[in-house]
């Protein structure tokens, strides 16, 4: 625990992590003399309070304890001022000591601080470093400082009872047997491969990164709530930190939508074994993973018990450091195990502190922890329960922190007003939230509602621009009288063939206006038109004329020969007919408009899309919601002259902003962009090549009429692009498993309603009634919700965020794909025994299907073969690029395929890749250090220092030994930069440009000018100059050799210019440096053997403030050392004094 505390706070140095800053109240009369000979008393005792660190050039950090250290402590004196302004200064003070926290090679890493602020109130203030103490410390630690404290003011010396020592513990730990723990925490965190994430509000990259920006959120639970609490755990036998534990881990599963979460926890880690374990000082606790299943189902107090056994099960084991635990779960090296840390603050506390002349009182505040977390979750007793959250603002907005801390309040009250409930009943969104959740998923009304059929809004169109040009492809084109005469004639010719409302008709035909006045003409005859791919194989055209059911398909004359291929392997009598495009321009029609009856609720058109089960399903989306999505588009989207408008998918998109010259599109000024995710990074390259054109990010599935969301990216662009809020008459709810809204940040299911929602799935009545649900929400009869299956939050501006899917669905290049229709192909080609598709981003240009198969031993496997193979029956987009052949498919425990253990493409294979030999000399350099700290035999160029087992204390010997040699290297680099070549890089960018080369130079001399510091201090005029210098007395533990010591001095003299400088004041202060300075000015002896023992001090002071007043600023010295021999049985002490123009603090 301290290596690990004493990395993260190297790691991020100024910004207070682990610095403890306890504040009490005390109440009494307190001599400020006595305050101080206590606490030395105190810290003669406890040799952890005497502690520094020692971890450069060592192999892992060591403690180091010091005889003796002088009290850290400061008496202040605010009795002037009011009590805001003495909280005002205090926080500003204990902020200035956060920013400059300890040296931990320096002793004592603690400082206090008594404050006056009545004639008999003092704020006391105990800051140190969580290195040093746990909060068990605290309580004995005051204790013991009272009982010096009464002794010291009655003139008596205290007898208590000698503590056990720190190193006593440190001797049990090293005792334990981690191979058996290793062991048990392998079996815990076993299929645990991913940490439980938090609601985030920017994308928590890079953690290991500095962190000054902390901030927290504190609730308090009622008097009465805290007292049915405090009962309900005696009469259940769990405990108080169990309730508020349960209530975080319900909260985590709500908000990362997992049932198997994880956490940290602190444990106390005091042995029971160790007796008097109870009154050492020192770091003893620990921090643990803690694994939760969280189901809804579950009874709350079984599963509290059962969470209590389960931490209970892992006090066996909680000697285990953190660092070992974390290479026992398959987290990836380098990333944490998990993200945010529980502490449950239930240390003892002695009533006899707020008992007899003084009397302690713990201020709230200092229940405050900044760690290396993202978030923190704290607790603590009391009459009112307390709850803190504190976290990284860099990754969280105030308003998600505050949002949360209610929610874990409101589930913490439902865990004691409902003990018998089960989980999935517990209450997280109060009344208010939950409506204002609703109507946020409810977009614009718009009226009056247009109720005319898209053949009326088209003839009126004509009416009003008959020689419009209405559809231009190529060199073709048609006005919009030609495309309602043509589309009448088709109307005309469909009627005749018995095609009436909702009857469906396929089109078979290329992108053209050919096709839109099929489209038309099915309109026009009131049917719904289902579009077939010319481009598809003949066996899957043919699947859907089957699927389907269709009487009529119209094509053009070059397809029809791909149509007839098709249809020859379907029985004869269910062959549908074929009309001709072409051929009806000869044959004898009608050409005018004929109104036929039509409702809003009639069919418009099917989509068939990619089935689980290796069946396609059609999508019935009705007129009401095509036509509500094209006013939606038109109102936004208006073009009067030449090209404004280009809607693409986002592949499409960028493959369009790399073409040369595009910036020359000037007529453009909008793009829409739907299909599949829109990665954050195009918004700002559409900026970049296109700055005057708005981008707009559309969503929506087949079964909804397309687009439900829309949302316009802004300038500058986002972090992360949202699918925006509904369009009108839409609404979209994101509802939990029990079909609940969830709250604002936490991750659920979207579901469509409105007038965009469509029918339902053609002749799937089973698929339509499990996706298209009724409305809970709604108070018209009849109305239905779709499911779309995909993972959703709220953000707190109202968008929504698009999150991936939530079963096997995927999109590669815009197009929606079961991975079940392609395992299912695979499984019927010869010699296939099992496969598994998975959607993978880890190969170059972007998303791409990989199969993996096992396969008969005969005939041999043809991964190109068996693609061309999958191209006779699916569609290009559905055939895997890459497919793996694999012995035999990762199984988890239960039995089922492990999908997250399927290897990447290009790791499935033996590895051929040689090794990469470092290329430059200081690639060479840090090769070699990894080698030698990691133990191997040799380190590549490419190579992660996390993947060959590092780890942050092997990542501090890295460190010191590249400093050894002169490469400036911190903790961050080595998270961020995690291979040699990209490690050397950054060397190369921070460091001097020769490190190891040392030339050598004569001493300096002459004239130079003043620097800031010096005019400042010759600026303020000082009555006494001479004396404005800074002293160090060290005690030595034996007589050192003098001339040594004087030839030690002159050295460091000579390496320092800055010591050799003298001022000439005669014209205006300047300053010279001295070639060099005689060593008898240097080191000046004292003998003070023969003063008593009562006049020592005294003698000694007199002694160090005479020579402090002995420099010279015009002839020097500005530095001198002055030894003191006190005789025989006394130690020997050292002064070293030095002028602040020469040296600062």
């Amino acid at each position: 625990m301290q290596e690990g505390m004493l990395f993260h706070t190297l790691m991020n140095p100024g910004t207070g992590i682990y610095l403890m800053q306890n504040r009490y109240y005390v109440e009494g009369e307190m001599d400020a003399a006595l305050f101080r000979k206590a606490w030395e008393q105190v810290i003669a005792r406890h040799s952890i309070l005497r502690t520094s660190f020692v971890w450069k050039s060592q192999k892992r950090p060591l403690q180091a304890v010091h005889k003796e250290i002088e009290v850290s402590l400061d008496v202040m004196d605010w009795q002037g001022k009011d009590r805001a302004e003495q909280m005002a200064d205090l926080d500003a003070l204990l902020q200035q000591e956060l920013e400059q926290g300890f040296d931990f090679g320096k002793a004592p890493l603690m400082h206090l601080r008594l404050i006056r602020l009545t004639d008999r109130t003092y704020q006391f203030v105990h800051s140190f470093h969580h290195i040093l103490l746990d909060e068990w410390c605290i309580s004995p630690l005051l204790m013991d400082f009272l009982a010096h404290y009464e002794a010291c003011a009655q003139g008596l010396v205290c007898r208590a009872e000698k503590p056990r020592p720190y190193r006593d513990y440190i001797a049990w730990l090293q005792k334990q047997d981690l191979d058996e723990a290793n062991r048990f925490w392998r079996a815990y965190l076993r299929e645990f491969s991913t940490p439980t994430p938090l609601a985030y509000d920017r994308p928590p990259q890079g953690l290991a990164d500095q962190n000054d920006d902390a901030a927290d959120h504190c609730v308090h639970l009622s008097p009465d709530l805290t007292a049915r609490l405090t009962t309900l755990a005696q009469q259940y036998r769990v405990t108080p930190n169990t309730f508020v534990q349960g209530a975080w881990a319900i909260l985590l599963a709500y908000y990362s939508g997992e049932r198997d979460v994880l956490f940290g926890v602190t444990v106390a880690g005091r042995p029971t074994q160790l007796l008097g374990v109870e009154s050492v000082l020192g770091l003893f606790i620990n921090t643990l993973p803690l694994r939760v299943s969280v189901s809804p189902e579950q009874p709350v107090l079984a599963w509290l018990k059962d969470l209590l056994a389960e931490n209970i099960r892992l006090r066996e084991y909680e000697y285990t450091p953190l660092i070992h635990i974390q290479r026992c779960s398959e987290i990836p090296r380098g990333e944490a195990l998990f993200h945010s840390l529980f502490v449950f603050e239930n240390a003892p506390v002695d009533p006899a502190l707020c008992e007899g002349r003084i009397m302690f009182r713990a201020e709230e505040e200092q229940y405050r922890v900044h760690t290396n977390y993202p978030m923190t979750v704290m607790g603590w007793p009391g009459k009112e329960l307390g709850l803190k959250l504190s976290y990284d603002r860099r990754l969280f907005d105030s308003e998600t922190v505050l949002r949360m801390i209610g929610h874990l309040k409101r589930i913490l009250e439902g865990l004691i007003m409902c003990p018998d409930a089960r989980i999935g009943d517990l209450p997280l969104l109060d009344h208010e939230e939950r409506a204002a959740l609703l109507a946020h998923g409810t977009g614009q009304t718009e009226g009056p509602r247009d109720d005319r059929s898209f053949a009326t809004r088209f003839e009126a169109q004509v009416r009003r621009n008959p020689q419009a040009v209405a559809v231009t492809c190529g060199d073709r084109s048609l006005t919009y009288e030609a495309l309602n005469r043509r589309a009448n004639r088709l109307a005309d010719r469909l009627r005749t063939a018995g095609i009436d409302p909702d009857s469906i008709v396929a089109l078979l035909d290329e992108r053209g206006p050919d096709l839109l006045t099929m489209i038309v003409g099915c309109f026009k005859a009131g049917a719904a038109y289902l579009p077939l791919d010319p481009h598809h194989p003949v066996a899957r055209i043919a699947r859907l004329l089957e699927l389907s059911r269709v009487t009529v398909v119209v094509t053009s004359h070059r397809l029809k020969a791909h149509l007839d291929q098709a249809l020859s392997a379907m029985p004869a009598a269910s062959r549908p007919l074929v009309l001709t495009l072409d051929d009806l321009w000869s044959e004898q029609g009608c050409d005018d408009d004929r109104p036929v009856p039509s409702r809003m609720d009639q069919l418009a058109y099917v989509i068939y899309t990619s089935g689980s089960t290796g069946v396609p399903k059609g999508a019935m989306v009705t007129l009401s919601g095509m036509l509500n999505n094209m006013a939606a588009r038109l109102i936004q989207h208006i073009v009067e002259q030449g090209i404004t408008t280009l809607h693409f998918v986002p592949p499409m998109l960028q493959a369009f902003l790399d073409q040369p010259g595009v910036e020359t599109c000037r007529s453009l000024r909008q793009i829409l962009c739907s299909g599949e995710a829109l990665p954050a990074t195009l918004p700002p390259r559409v900026q970049q090549v296109l700055p005057e054109v708005a981008l707009h990010n559309l969503y929506g599935p087949t079964e909804a009429a397309i687009d439900v969301t829309a949302w316009t990216c802004p300038t500058p662009p986002a972090p992360t692009v949202p699918i925006g809020r509904p369009i009108a008459n839409l609404q979209i709810y994101v509802l939990d498993p029990q079909g609940e809204p969830v709250p604002i940040g936490v991750p659920g299911e979207c579901y469509i309603g409105g007038i965009g929602v469509g029918r339902g799935y053609h002749r799937r009545p089973d698929l339509t009634a499990a996706r298209f649900v009724p409305d809970p929400f709604s108070d018209q009869p009849g109305q239905r919700l779709y499911r779309t299956g995909d993972l959703v939050r709220y953000r707190p501006d109202g968008a929504i965020e698009y999150l991936g899917r939530l079963d096997h669905q995927v999109k590669i290049r815009g197009v929606r794909i079961e991975l079940g229709e392609v395992e299912a192909a695979l499984r019927q080609q010869p010699a296939i025994r099992e496969a598994v598709v998975l959607a993978r981003k880890d190969g170059p240009g972007g998303a791409r299907l990989v199969g993996y198969v096992t396969t008969d031993p005969t005939p041999p496997f043809d991964a190109a073969g068996l693609r061309q193979a999958l191209a006779q029956t699916l569609p290009e987009y559905l055939v895997p690029a890459v497919i793996v052949r694999l012995e035999r498919l990762p199984l988890s425990p239960n039995g089922k395929v492990d999908r997250r253990a399927l290897p990447a493409p290009e790791m499935a294979a033996p590895r051929t890749q040689a090794y990469a030999e470092p290329a430059t000399a200081t690639e060479q350099q840090l090769a070699a250090i990894w080698a030698q700290v990691l133990g191997l035999a040799q380190v590549g160029r490419h190579d992660n220092f996390f993947e060959l087992g590092g780890d942050s204390i092997l990542g501090l010997q890295v460190i010191t030994q590249a400093k050894e040699i002169g490469l400036s290297l911190t903790p961050r680099h080595l998270f961020q930069q995690q291979t040699v070549e990209r490690l050397a890089a950054v060397v190369n960018l921070e460091s001097p440009a020769m490190p190891a080369i040392q030339a050598e130079q004569g001493l300096v001399s002459g004239v130079l000018p003043l620097t800031p510091a010096q005019h400042w201090l010759f600026e303020q005029q000082l009555s006494e100059p001479h004396h404005w210098n800074q002293s160090l007395m060290v005690t030595m533990s034996e007589a050192p050799d003098q001339a040594r010591l004087a030839r030690a001095l002159r050295t460091v003299i000579e390496r320092h210019d800055a010591l050799r400088t003298r001022f000439d004041l005669s014209n205006g202060p300047t300053a010279r440096i001295e070639a060099i300075v005689p060593c008898e000015d240097l080191l000046l002896s004292v003998d003070l053997s023969q003063v008593s023992d009562q006049e020592l001090a005294a003698a000694v002071s007199n002694e160090a403030e005479r020579y402090q007043q002995s420099l010279n600023l015009e002839q020097g010295p500005l530095f001198r050392a002055v030894l003191f021999d006190l005789g025989p049985n006394r130690p020997v002490r050292l002064l070293l004094i030095a002028h602040h123009l020469v040296v600062d603090g």
